[in-house]
């Protein structure tokens, strides 16, 4: 009886082991998705035990980070910077600094398919988060989205939400 008592204690236990473990940086194949978006869940929800300020925090452009990230396979491979500009429901008139991501995918596939105009190898999206807002080298608040606008707005609700 005592045997069986302990081989159940430990199929409840161990589930519990991984994800702790994950949430303090440590990785296992096998659960390594669940346990980040566990672990992202867990440091939402710490943030709204210290009445995170979603309002102030959420709004200062200077904590968000954008990327523009293009996978095309007429394009090299390449990092630049930049920004553009445009009208927002939340900020109004802004300009954001990007980080331009081009991936060349000419060799990625030899599917032509995959080529056409917002298939897997030939699309654009811009990614955002806000970066004081890490749990572990884990974005919190991150958006990614066609249009930089789209990224920004979601976003921005994302982090309202806080902890919710």
């Amino acid at each position: 009886m005592f045997s069986k008592f302990r081989s159940f204690h430990w199929i409840l236990i161990f589930p519990v082991l991984i994800l702790y473990v994950n949430c303090d940086g440590y990785k296992s194949a096998t659960s390594r998705e669940i346990s980040s978006q566990t672990c992202v869940n867990s440091a939402k929800h710490s943030l709204k035990l210290q009445n995170f300020e979603a309002s102030a925090d959420c709004f200062d452009l200077e904590n968000i980070v954008c990327e523009k990230r293009s996978f095309r396979p007429n394009i090299p491979t390449a990092t630049s910077k930049g920004e553009e500009c445009l009208q927002s429901e939340t900020w109004g008139d802004i300009c954001v600094e990007l980080t331009y991501l081009d991936f060349n995918t000419s060799e990625a596939s030899s599917d032509p398919e995959l080529y056409k105009s917002g298939a897997s190898y030939n699309y654009q999206e811009y990614n955002c988060y806000i970066k004081n807002f890490k749990h572990h080298g884990k974005v919190i608040f991150h958006a990614s989205h066609q249009h930089l606008s789209e990224s920004l707005e979601d976003l921005y609700r994302s982090c309202l939400q806080g902890g919710e």
